[in-house]
Parts: C-alpha cells; sequence; structure tokens
C-alpha cells in the first residue's frame, strides 16, 4: 500500500470535505500517521474591536462603527423591517384624560390626566412702570447713565409722549406713544314725523308723530331737513293714550307683516263683524246650537253600545240586593236575572237564575274533631313549629316558632325564651360546645320555671359543658309553668 501526499491546492473541484486531518510519515517508526488538525491550531489572536449601532433618521438605516470611529456603516434599510400600517387613532378629551383609541371602537385608553401637564406657577412679571419723562430722548441718555433691564421713561415735550423701554440686548428701544390718535368728531341727530315720508318733520320729541328717524355723520349737518333722514323712518310704538283712527276692512283676510296698526285693527274689525253674536258670547250654550244630532252616530261614533245593548248586558250581572236571615227568608215575586242576597245564617251568597236561587260559593267554619273545616291561625302556628327548626348561637330570648331549636355556643349564656310559650307546647333544644374551653349554662329556677333533675326536688341552676361536647334541654308548659329537663 502506497500513500502519497498532495497539497489542498490539488483537491478536486467539487469533492466534499466531511472531516479535516493531515497524514504524514513517521520516519522514526517508519510509520504512516494520522495527525488531527487541532494539532496545528496556533496562537489565540488579539481580541477585536468592539462597535456600537445607532438609528440614521436622514437614510432611514441602521447603522453601525467600531467605538471611537467617526464613519457609520448601513447595516440594513428600515423599510425592510417596517411592519404592515397600524390602525387609525383618534385622539380626545375623556373624563379629565387625554386619551386615544382605535377608529371605530368604543372604548378609550387613558394616556395622561390634564390634572399633571399643569407646570409650576411662574415667577410674578414685571409690570410697565414708567419711571420719569424727559423733553428728548438725549436728555434721557445724559440723565440715566447705567439703566436696568426693563427700564421705562417717556420722552417728550407733550402727550401723547413716545415711551423708550431698556434692555440688556437691545439697549433702549422706542415704543411709541401709549395712547392713540384723537378720533374723527361724530354727529348725531334725531327727527320725527307723522308718516314715513317724513311728513310734519320736526326735531324735536313730539308723543303725536308715530314715526322717527335717526343719523350719525362725521360733518355737521347745518339746518336738518326731512330729506336727511330719507330712507331711515321707522314706526315707533305710540303713546298709549293717543286715539287711534281706523276703519274695518271690506273683506275678510289675513293679517301680514308690515302693515300698520291701522291695517291691522281693520282686518280684526272685519273678522269680529263676521262672528257677528257669537263673537260677544261669554259662555256658549247646548241650546243655542242648531242641527245638532240626536244619536251616538250622529256624531261619529260608530263602535259604542246603545241604551238598549248596555240595559240587556247589564241585567245578566250580579244585583246585590241586600241581607236576609237564611234562605227561608229570600224573597219568591218580584226578582230579575242576578239579584243576590247574602244569608246571615251562613254567610253564603246566593243569586237568583230565574228559576232558582244558585249558591255562588261555600262558607266553611273552623275544622273540629268531628267535622273538616278551616284551621284557625293558631292551629296553622302550630302546625308551623312541628316542621323544621331554628338555629341560634346563644340561649337568651330563644325563638318559640319551632319546636325544634339548634343551639351552637361559643360563650356562657343564660336561658331564656323570645314569647310566652302556650300550655301543652314544648321546646326542645339540642345545645353543643363548639368553643375550646368549658362554658356554663344558666338555668331559669324562678316563676315560671321550674328546673329539676330526674327523680329530684332540687332545682338545678346550671350546666356546665366541657368543649366539644352536646347537652339536651327539654321546655314543657302546663297549667302556665315551664317545667326544664335535661341530660346534662
Amino acid at each position: 500500500m502506497s500513500i502519497a501526499k498532495i497539497k489542498a491546492s490539488q483537491v478536486p473541484t467539487g469533492t466534499t470535505i466531511v472531516g479535516f486531518m493531515a497524514l504524514g510519515w513517521d520516519s522514526a517508526s517508519n510509520k504512516l500517521v494520522k495527525f488531527d488538525m487541532e494539532t496545528f491550531k496556533g496562537d489565540t489572536g488579539d481580541t477585536g474591536a468592539s462597535i456600537e449601532m445607532g438609528v440614521n433618521n436622514d437614510t432611514h438605516y441602521i447603522v453601525w462603527r467600531v467605538v471611537g470611529a467617526s464613519t457609520w456603516n448601513n447595516l440594513i434599510s428600515m423599510s425592510t423591517i417596517t411592519g404592515p400600517q397600524g390602525a387609525a387613532i383618534e385622539v380626545s378629551v375623556q373624563s379629565g384624560y387625554i386619551a386615544y383609541r382605535y377608529i371605530g371602537s368604543a372604548d378609550w385608553t387613558n394616556i395622561v390626566a390634564l390634572s399633571s401637564l399643569v407646570g409650576p406657577q411662574g415667577p410674578q412679571g414685571n409690570g410697565l412702570t414708567v419711571k420719569d419723562r424727559y423733553n428728548t430722548f438725549s436728555a434721557l441718555q445724559a440723565a440715566i447713565m447705567s439703566p436696568a433691564d426693563g427700564d421705562a421713561y417717556a420722552v417728550g415735550s407733550s402727550q401723547p409722549y413716545d415711551i423708550y423701554i431698556y434692555g440688556t440686548v437691545s439697549g433702549w428701544v422706542n415704543h411709541g406713544p401709549l395712547s392713540g390718535a384723537d378720533g374723527a368728531n361724530a354727529y348725531f341727530y334725531m327727527a320725527y314725523a307723522t308718516d314715513s315720508s317724513g311728513a310734519g318733520f320736526s326735531l324735536t320729541e313730539n308723543v303725536s308723530l308715530p314715526y322717527w328717524a335717526w343719523k350719525s355723520t362725521t360733518t355737521p349737518i347745518t339746518s336738518p331737513q326731512a330729506s336727511d333722514f330719507t330712507g331711515l323712518w321707522r314706526l315707533r310704538m305710540p303713546d298709549p293714550s293717543l286715539a287711534m283712527t281706523f276703519s274695518q276692512a271690506s273683506t275678510k283676510v289675513n293679517i301680514a307683516p308690515g302693515e300698520t296698526l291701522a291695517v291691522l285693527f281693520g282686518k280684526i274689525m272685519k273678522w269680529f263683524a263676521s262672528f257677528g253674536s257669537f263673537a260677544w258670547i261669554s259662555e256658549l250654550a247646548f241650546s243655542s246650537l242648531t242641527g245638532k244630532p240626536t244619536t251616538i252616530s250622529g256624531y261619529g261614533i260608530t263602535d259604542a253600545y246603545t241604551k238598549t245593548e248596555i240595559d240587556s248586558k247589564v241585567s245578566s250581572l250580579y244585583k246585590y240586593k241586600g241581607s236576609v236571615a237564611n234562605s227561608a227568608a229570600l224573597p219568591s215575586t218580584g226578582l230579575t236575572v242576578g239579584d243576590t242576597y247574602n244569608l246571615l245564617d251562613s254567610g253564603a251568597n246566593v243569586a237568583w237564575t230565574g228559576t232558582e236561587w244558585d249558591n255562588l260559593g261555600t262558607v266553611y267554619s273552623e275544622a273540629t274533631t268531628s267535622a273538616a273545616g278551616l284551621m284557625s291561625a293558631t292551629d296553622k302556628a302550630l302546625v308551623d313549629s312541628l316542621t323544621g327548626y331554628n338555629s341560634v348561637t346563644t340561649l337568651a330570648s330563644v325563638p318559640i316558632t319551632k319546636r325544634v331549636v339548634l343551639a351552637t355556643l361559643t360563650t356562657s349564656s343564660t336561658l331564656s325564651l323570645a314569647s310566652t310559650l302556650a300550655n301543652g307546647r314544648e321546646i326542645y333544644i339540642k345545645c353543643l360546645n363548639s368553643s375550646a374551653s368549658t362554658i356554663t349554662i344558666t338555668l331559669p329556677t324562678t316563676s315560671p320555671f321550674e328546673s329539676k333533675k330526674p327523680a329530684t326536688t332540687t332545682d338545678k341552676s346550671s350546666i356546665s359543658l366541657p368543649a366539644g361536647t352536646k347537652c339536651e334541654i327539654s321546655i314543657l308548659a302546663i297549667n302556665s309553668v315551664y317545667y326544664i329537663k335535661t341530660d346534662a
């Protein structure tokens, strides 16, 4: 077997290198040996320079450069990493906040509270104070050699004075006079007349002249005439004490804007005349009307019952006629269908059908041991007490609405009832000490209570109930005496 050495440049083009190794001839051992490329690794090179990155807002590129270098190099265009366009938003003030939302959305998202946008109060500004006046600007400069920033002085021999203000940058600056030039003269005239053409022209107020006009000019009118007020005449409110002359209109037409009072009242007078005597009636009597309908349909009402129809329907209704002692006292003549009577002996109501008396209901008495009937309120309360139970956390004022009471106790308490226990009634109390220590249940021993252990005559005044234990107490009412029994 022979092995030839080749250079890397002699490797045929397209050869795939799947690994690296070096082959050589060891003359000492006279063998072909393989050397790993790791054996030929050189020394570690110097640490490369650090780089920094940024964004060029002019070219819209992400750029980089070696730290300390002056030249930036484009890395990638921002346009290649731009995502799709986001939804449009609108900004508004909502409930004290600057907020935004996407167009079409109903939900606003707060950005910043308006109250947080208020900056601190600034220092008080300096008002304009004119310190003095000089006839000329040169006189001001000669007198004020070291002016302060904001100093203001008036310059001039007569009003309006020019105001000079000193600034550290611009020096003395003439800001002109504080007051403007005098305005033009104005003249105001008022005139009065009998009509809109200016007839009866007068410059003196006269309540008998219903028209007036006013005019202002910048030049005086030496002798005002009616022609000076052409097109300016207006009807004013007349003196209410003056009589007004007008005539009734010839035809009945509506009033119109722009008409004189005389024309308006003439038209109104014509309308009143057309009403005749009805125009002066304070209250119109129904009897004075002619052509009145005599039937409901004559008034245009087509869905109402006539008197005959109503009488027919009412006749079949129940009509209360009074009370009688019993069924034997019911009348037998003069009856109509629907006549109804109350029977005092039974409380029942009966109605006449046309042929006989019909009992409209049944009256029940309270039940007895031999007859069914209604339950009394006392009986209902007793039945309710036999089902379910009351839960309490203290033995003070134990309710008696249920026969059974479940008492879960955590502290000592004294037994008492919330109300009087009826004779023959019994309350059964199941007590549980759910605390971590012994508690005491104090039993009543004074009238009407008697608390005795079985087969003893000595009152038992209390029960000591250890933690986590139970006891039973029953109270039985006999002849208004409450007998207490307990298993503790």
